[in-house]
């Protein structure tokens, strides 16, 4: 009699016999020859269950287990234990110390028509593969040749191709220095053959995935390149899942728009123009689109630009506007910073074309440090700087092999330098400057007769490249020098600088001002020469000097307060 059936039994008298024996006991109710008759019933039927198998000696609580994996049973016979009790006995055989069972998937890998088991254990620290062939054999742990220990998060028996599977163990990241990569593996025989280890091992960022990404039938090996960069670009590569053949490429957008967006302002076309470098492969049709001369895209960018963090920081570049036309041009520097050594500064020119800024020009910033100053065919000992797109030279190491010899008005600390046409007046770190021409044509002759202190007209400009103090030194810039102090400045192809100018003497510089006077104004020898005289050619005169500055402060920043006609240098 089956166990189901004996229960059914049971139930049934403990619902109708049973209950009427408690009945009659608890009230005593009967005689006893009722009792005796439903003894006589009842006896024979224990004996019937008893004989058909329904009552049994066995404990009525669950067998005990001696951990959540494995159930303990009889010990049997190894060759009479079916397969999943060979497992059992396998595994804890081949199980770490300290280590809990993780994870067992098995497949026949190699099609030999026998199965491998993938045991796992703890958070995948060890993975031991098997093959079961009657009894379990350890065939070993898939190892990487690279010799880097990843962590990993997951294994899977996968079909990369039609007909063939393989091992693969994946990581998603979470480690410090480590990316998301996977490893892939083969079992080929009694051995356990490496395939590729795929992992952003360089940068220890980025995420590497198998896929089948073009949607033909088998799985690719793909890598996703994030970058900080203007456009959010994300730069996609991918070949077969064993690496061979031909790597191709996708490009796509990070950003909102989900496509390329052209930059409304220069120093980010400049930005964008550099970035696309790193992946220049890929992104050369960006790149012609901001350039205005399409021969800029085979610019060497990588010998001033360290791309090092590009996949992890935004690029690091130092931009300053130098000058600009607001309208259609602009420069800029440009370098790379925290590079050690420091990388040369790169000079971008961007002109603005339907209204978009488009990269004109980039060339090196020259070597200014190591130029050699030459003036009048004569090497001097002294070093130039640059400010900004100003070259600057030392005035006091200069000035005097050109034949000027600027005099210094110590309550002002301004500086006067006469050349052969004009008289000049400047404060280092000060942007107006005062400039007279000497030529008589310059001279206030109206009504000379009625105003016996008529002068030259004098001129106040405001200027960007004024002189600057480095320390004690004052340097003044080429373009200075060339616009105000008639100095002639050409810079050769090795950088030297070389500086001329005209022969500077009082006596003959005297005699042609004086000609030109007596043919404009008639004899010479009144005050009005003497005025003149003084004011251009004599020795530096306190008392004129103060009396040209008496209303300016002394710091000449604020002089436009009293030179409201001043003009804007170009």
């Amino acid at each position: 009699m089956s166990r189901s059936v004996c229960k059914f039994t049971l139930n049934r008298m403990r619902l109708s016999d049973i209950s009427r024996i408690k009945f009659f006991g608890n009230h005593q109710r009967g005689s006893k020859l009722t009792m005796r008759k439903r003894s006589l019933f009842i006896v024979p039927l224990f004996i019937v269950l008893i004989l058909s198998g329904c009552v049994s000696n066995e404990p009525s609580h669950p067998a005990s287990t001696e951990n959540a994996n494995h159930t303990a049973k009889p010990e049997q016979p190894a060759a009479k234990l079916p397969e999943k009790e060979k497992l059992d006995e396998f595994v804890k055989k081949i199980q770490p110390e300290g280590l809990q069972l993780n994870k067992i998937i098995h497949d026949d890998i190699d099609g030999d028509g026998k199965q491998e088991y993938i045991v796992t254990f703890g958070g995948y620290e060890r993975i031991l593969i098997a093959r079961f062939d009657g009894e379990f054999q350890l065939l070993g742990e898939p190892k990487e040749s690279i010799g880097i220990v990843h962590h990993y998060s997951d294994v899977e028996i996968m079909n990369l191709e039609p007909g063939k599977k393989f091992i693969v163990l994946h990581s998603v990241g979470g480690h410090m220095d480590q990316g998301s990569g996977f490893s892939i593996f083969q079992v080929n025989g009694n051995t356990i053959k490496e395939i590729i280890s795929n992992f952003p091992n360089a940068t220890g960022r980025g995420t590497r995935e198998l896929k089948d990404y073009d949607a033909d039938g088998i799985f690719e090996s793909v890598s996703y390149h994030y970058l900080n960069d203007v456009q959010r670009h994300i730069v996609v590569s991918y070949t077969k899942y064993d690496g061979s053949g031909v790597e191709k490429q996708d490009l796509k957008y990070g950003n909102d728009n989900k496509r390329f967006v052209y930059p409304k302002q220069p120093q980010d076309v400049i930005k964008n123009f550099v970035e696309n470098f790193y992946f220049k492969e890929w992104l050369t049709e960006e790149l012609k689109q901001l350039v205005e001369d399409q021969t800029l895209i085979d610019f060497n960018m990588r010998n001033y630009v360290s791309f090092s963090g590009m996949e992890d920081y935004e690029l690091d570049l130092d931009i300053k506007e130098i000058s600009s036309d607001e309208e259609s041009v602009k420069t800029f520097t440009v370098q790379s910073m925290y590079e050690k050594p420091t990388k040369p500064k790169l000079i971008f020119t961007l002109n603005k074309v339907s209204n978009q800024w488009k990269i004109k020009k980039v060339e090196q910033e020259p070597a200014i440090e190591q130029s050699q100053i030459w003036i009048n065919g004569k090497k001097v000992d002294a070093k130039p700087i640059l400010k900004g797109k100003n070259i600057y030279i030392p005035m006091q190491t200069t000035f005097p092999e050109l034949g000027l010899n600027p005099q210094l008005n110590a309550e002002y600390q301004a500086f006067r330098v006469n050349t052969a046409t004009s008289v000049v007046f400047f404060k280092a770190d000060t942007e107006v400057v005062s400039k007279t021409d000497m030529n008589v044509d310059n001279f206030e002759a109206d009504e000379i007769y009625k105003n016996r202190m008529r002068r030259f007209k004098e001129k106040a400009v405001w200027i960007k490249d004024y002189p600057i103090q480095v320390n004690d030194k004052v340097y003044i810039s080429l373009s200075f020098m060339k616009s105000y102090l008639n100095v002639n400045v050409t810079i050769d192809k090795e950088n030297n600088i070389i500086l001329s100018s005209e022969k500077f003497d009082d006596e003959q510089n005297l005699q042609q001002l004086y000609a030109a006077w007596e043919e404009k104004f008639g004899k010479i020898g009144n005050s009005y020469s003497n005025t003149w005289y003084v004011y251009n050619y004599k020795d530096f005169y306190d008392e004129y000097y103060s009396w040209k500055f008496r209303n300016i402060p002394q710091n000449l920043s604020y002089a436009l307060l009293y030179y409201k006609d001043a003009e804007i240098s170009p």
